[in-house]
């Protein structure tokens, strides 16, 4: 699916909502690279942050929709997706290690806390 098309899809779904979750489900994971990603335009630079933060945006909600409604699971696995994709977005790990916390998931929280610290400290040298 092409940029313009996902784009589309989402501003057809509009927010998050359950009666639609798989649709927004689909959405989220349809969204796979970087809009041009295997060629370095400059001038396509600005379209591939835009595309970032509309998808970061639309992933983050349907997260958020996810606790709001105590499906943690699906929380943990839709943050999951955006660590993966996005590493450099902090919150994300706060996010889980709360997530984590509320199943009473030790592990979960200190692996969550050391991807966080591993990150931080291979930026800082």
């Amino acid at each position: 699916m092409d940029a313009e098309e996902w784009e589309n899809r989402l501003k057809q779904l509009g927010d998050p909502k359950l009666e639609h979750i798989e649709e927004h489900e689909r959405v989220v994971e349809l969204c796979e690279g970087h809009y041009l990603g295997e060629y370095e335009y400059l001038w396509a630079e600005h379209e591939r942050e835009r595309l970032r933060l509309l998808w970061l945006s639309h992933a983050r909600s349907l997260g958020k929709l996810y606790m709001e409604h105590g499906m943690t699971q699906a929380a943990i696995r839709v943050n999951k997706l955006i660590q993966q994709r996005l590493p450099d977005e902090d919150e994300t790990y706060l996010t889980l290690m709360k997530l984590y916390d509320g199943l009473g998931d030790r592990g979960g929280v200190e692996e969550q806390h050391w991807l966080l610290s591993s990150r931080m400290e291979r930026e800082l040298d």
